[in-house]
Order: structure tokens, then C-alpha cells, then sequence
């Protein structure tokens, strides 16, 4: 072997290591900010002032789905942690690309960490964090978990987006569905109920269809804010469908979902996912 060849392959491997060395250093720290948010969130997290005795005076299908969502008796909640995977993408015409997450929720108030690891290439994966708390909200995505490649930090937009990403997100934690000085549910069909976040200088929400069994099967908001390859944000449809429903520890909440933007008149869904290991505390 000659010396050139060699030192090739010392550089080589030099470079491997390098790259290791900084791709396990990343995912240290993104980790360690993971868990940081997490605890902060956990920190703040309190059961909602939910009354349950409000049911009798909620639109006929909003009741009917609590009262059998919920168990009997309703045991005093914060958080809720669940195991994801599924695959997504960022814009129409691009490649599906696979997910494994986890996340954690906070009823009240309104908050949550997501923390996901996608998957480009072999041996090449994005670490994303995005998280709401104190309806401000955060995203974070980096190559090899230190590589910056996307995020943005505190725009109203964003904060806004996310609380619309949280009350969809619900059915998985129905306590948080029940009404109280946060939330409100006003009829809007014989199918449909509109669930309003409210506070102060906040009123946004969405509405729920509900199927023929008396299940939530969409969320629909018609104005979530997306944001553009500019990095501004504008408002598009965002609807979200629920399937496979069934028990986790007591309540009856959906397995799967489908995530879809409206751009020019039609879907595009950017998100297929598949929630596991359901845990409240």
C-alpha cells in the first residue's frame, strides 16, 4: 500500500470519526434541551378547571362523545405522554419521509414538547423539536441534532398555530375537552361543534365532525398559519382526520390520524402518523 493511499484513509478516517464525535455530541445537546423544555413544561402543567357537570349543557354529540371517552370517575390529570411514528413532508411533490417521536402534553395550560427524529438518508436524519408553552411557540430543526437547518422562535403566528395543533390534538387527552374558563364549545350542525380556546386577548379554535358512531372524525380549521420558504406565515385550511379508535388506560381515544394543508382548493397531506404507549399522569 503506498503512502498516499495511506494517508487517504488516515484522513478518512479522521473525517468519520470526526463526524461521529460532532453527531453524538448533537444529539447530546439536543437531547439535553429536549428534556429541559420538558420539565419546564411539566413545571407549569396543572389539572384543567374542567367541570364535568357542564356536560348536560354541551351541543347533543359534543356530550355524547365525552361521556363515553371519558372513564368514570375522572381521575385528576396534568399530562399526558405518547409514542409516535409515521412519515411526513413538507411540500407537495416531495418524498414521504419516516418518523419516530415522542411527545409530551400539558392540559392547562394548553402546551406541549414534541421531540422527533426523521430520517433523510442513510446515516443522515433531521432532529426536530416543536413545542408550545405560555402560547408561545418554538421550532427547532437540526441536522444530526446540531446542524441548524430550520426554526423559529416567539412569533405570534407560530404560538397561534400551535394552540390550533394542541386542540386537535385533544382527542388524545379528552379531559382537556371538557368545558371550563379555557375552553367553550358552541353547536355548529347537527355533526359539527365548534371548540374555542379562550383568555385573555385569545379566541381561537376549530371544529369538530363527528362521524356516524359519534366520534370525532376531523378537525377543520379554516385558518392555520403555515409557514413559507421566506420564513413568513400565512393562513391556509388545515384539517386533521382520526381513525382507529380504542381504550388506553381507560379512555377511548384514536391511534392514527392524518395531517393535510388546503393550498389552491386541494389537500395536501403532509402527515401520517401512528400514536402508541398512551400514558397519562
Amino acid at each position: 500500500m503506498s503512502n498516499t493511499v495511506k494517508w487517504l484513509l488516515i484522513v478518512l478516517g479522521g473525517l468519520v470519526a470526526a463526524w461521529a464525535l460532532a453527531a453524538g455530541l448533537g444529539l447530546w445537546r439536543f437531547g439535553a434541551e429536549t428534556r429541559q423544555a420538558q420539565e419546564r413544561l411539566i413545571q407549569l402543567a396543572a389539572p384543567p378547571q374542567a367541570d364535568a357537570s357542564r356536560l348536560a349543557r354541551l351541543p347533543p354529540m359534543v356530550r355524547r362523545y365525552l361521556e363515553r371517552a371519558l372513564p368514570y370517575p375522572l381521575p385528576p390529570l396534568r399530562l399526558a405522554r405518547v409514542e409516535m411514528r409515521g412519515s411526513l413532508r413538507g411540500r407537495p411533490g416531495q418524498a414521504w419521509r419516516k418518523f419516530t417521536a415522542q411527545q409530551v402534553w400539558s392540559l392547562s395550560p394548553p402546551g406541549f414538547v414534541w421531540s422527533a427524529r426523521v430520517r433523510l438518508f442513510p446515516l443522515v436524519w433531521l432532529e426536530v423539536r416543536d413545542l408550545l408553552r405560555n402560547r408561545r411557540g418554538s421550532l427547532a430543526a437540526m441536522l444530526w441534532g446540531w446542524l441548524p437547518l430550520a426554526g423559529a422562535d416567539g412569533p405570534p403566528e407560530l404560538g397561534l398555530g400551535a394552540l390550533q395543533r394542541w386542540l386537535a390534538e385533544a382527542v388524545i387527552f379528552p379531559p382537556a375537552l371538557l368545558p371550563g374558563p379555557h375552553l367553550k364549545w358552541e353547536a355548529a350542525g347537527d355533526n359539527s361543534a365548534w371548540a374555542v380556546l379562550t383568555g385573555p386577548g385569545l379566541e381561537l379554535g376549530g371544529v369538530f365532525i363527528f362521524g356516524p358512531d359519534g366520534l370525532p372524525q376531523r378537525f377543520e380549521t379554516p385558518g392555520r398559519q403555515r409557514q413559507m420558504p421566506d420564513g413568513s406565515f400565512e393562513p391556509f385550511p388545515w384539517v386533521v382526520r382520526y381513525r382507529d379508535w380504542r381504550k388506553a388506560r381507560g379512555f377511548l381515544v384514536p391511534h392514527q390520524a392524518e395531517v393535510a394543508w388546503v393550498l389552491e382548493g386541494e389537500e395536501f397531506v403532509c402527515l401520517r402518523l401512528e400514536w402508541s404507549k398512551v400514558r397519562f399522569e
